[in-house]
């Protein structure tokens, strides 16, 4: 049994040439939902806790498996995985889901526009852990990605022009997030290559439901009780989270990729972080400070390189995959 959308989605068939203006649109589409994620979880932070967002965020990305390939054909799939591999997509699941939600308890301490361009300090760790674990080559390339990161990293604690350094308790949790979704990259890297994308996605957004009904009796404030505290003002960015950052975050980066060279999408998805941060000024008011800029400016550079230039995976195949599998993590 199909999905009976298998037959009408673009990404289900084979695509010509002349699609690719489409892929462009919904690149943007995916650029627009990565710029207000950031903002419109910290706004809706004051109402739901953590693990109530991510259970909102995946939720919507399940909505999208299931419409796009069926649970059926999604289960299937699963079930003819090994024991092990099973075993080790939970636990993928879980440092995602752990991570997502250090990053979200970030949020309200650093700020949604400091939040984008720290959590970039991931790209370093996995190139770090997969030298360390995976045997993989630290090429030159790799090392000037590296040091443009974390160069961007450091100016983005800059907090005057001494070069005094202040890092906020937000940034902390910030940190700790791109340490578990990096782990969790080295997962799929190392024992996880191969298996289908939406695979991935589907135990991962089960895994998410099942730590969050699992936490639900410890919370001092239940999800009911917290829709109960929402405001009208606060159900547009509610139904903008669930639906344009997350569900058609997921939806349109499938769409780009499937449409697009790599090398351009690549060299467009850092506008997320520039869109991160002009949003969180028009939306939230945040102050923009030049170490955002000068920050996020290294960071954007030394992502391009790396993704570029690095050549971190071996065939376009196994790129696309990779990038189905962890996109918007967080």
């Amino acid at each position: 049994m199909q999905a009976p959308w298998k037959n009408i989605w673009p990404f289900a068939r084979q695509l010509t040439l002349t699609e690719k203006a489409i892929g462009y649109g919904f690149l943007l589409l995916n650029i627009v939902g990565g710029s207000v994620y950031p903002s419109l979880a910290r706004q809706l932070s004051t109402v739901f806790s953590p693990f109530s967002l991510l259970f909102i965020g995946e939720f919507s990305i399940l909505f999208f498996l299931i419409l796009s390939f069926g649970f059926v054909p999604l289960m299937r799939k699963v079930l003819a995985l090994h024991t092990r591999q099973i075993l080790l997509l939970i636990l993928m699941g879980m440092f995602v889901a752990v991570g997502i939600a250090l990053w979200i308890l970030g949020l309200s301490g650093s700020g949604a526009a400091n939040a984008e361009v720290l959590i970039r300090i991931e790209l370093i760790l996995i190139l770090f852990f997969s030298t360390i674990c995976l045997k993989e080559t630290f090429s030159r390339t790799h090392a000037l990605a590296a040091f443009l990161i974390l160069l961007g990293v450091l100016v983005v604690f800059l907090r005057n022009l001494n070069g005094g350094f202040h890092i906020n308790t937000g940034d902390f949790f910030i940190m700790g997030a791109a340490v578990f979704l990096s782990v969790s990259s080295i997962l799929l890297k190392r024992y996880l290559n191969g298996i289908p994308p939406e695979a991935v996605l589907f135990v991962r957004s089960l895994t998410a439901f099942s730590l969050f009904f699992f936490l639900s009796p410890f919370e001092q404030v239940t999800f009911v009780a917290e829709t109960k505290m929402l405001t009208g003002a606060l159900l547009l960015p509610l139904l903008a989270y669930a639906f344009l950052a997350r569900f058609l975050g997921v939806l349109s980066f499938y769409e780009a990729v499937e449409r697009l060279p790599l090398s351009n999408v690549h060299l467009l998805l850092p506008l997320t972080t520039v869109g991160s941060i002009s949003f969180a000024h028009l939306y939230l008011g945040e102050n923009i400070h030049w170490q955002q800029i000068v920050g996020g400016g290294l960071i954007i550079l030394g992502s391009y390189v790396l993704n570029v230039k690095g050549k971190m995976h071996e065939t376009q195949k196994q790129h696309i995959a990779h990038l189905k599998q962890k996109h918007r993590h967080h």
